[in-house]
């Protein structure tokens, strides 16, 4: 894997602004076999896109500095074929589809069911 070929664990980046979804996920996330870094801000996150070349991300799109609409769009530059997950209150259907329309994998709905995330993550990893 590109951020460490000693690893076996997938490395997940999560670009979250709520301490308590960060933390809740990041726990669950390591139970599953995944390495986590997290960022709470979207500049952030990208920084840490480049520094530790994850995975996979899963990002929200409320974010307190450039939303997650951005973020993909940029991340996408850099690397095309990294799945790209959003996480978010943001449920319309205009939405949903601007994610997809952008490049997005996948497109999770907060609050999210446990069953649903690892579902979803499981489209890319086989971590049982």
């Amino acid at each position: 894997m590109a951020h460490d070929v000693e690893k076996l664990m997938p490395l997940l980046l999560l670009i979250e602004d709520e301490p308590d979804i960060i933390d809740d996920l990041t726990n669950l996330l390591h139970i599953r076999g995944f390495d986590v870094v997290s960022a709470q801000f979207g500049q952030d996150g990208l920084q840490k896109a480049d520094q530790f070349q994850p995975d996979i991300v899963l990002c929200d799109i409320q974010l307190p500095d450039i939303d997650g609409f951005q973020i993909l769009s940029l991340f996408r530059h850099k690397f095309p074929h990294v799945p790209f997950v959003f996480l978010t209150g943001l449920t319309s259907d205009e939405n949903v589809n601007r994610g997809f329309e952008l490049g997005a994998n996948g497109y999770l709905k907060k609050p999210v069911a446990v069953h649903d995330l690892f579902s979803t993550l499981g489209e890319f990893f086989d971590n049982d």
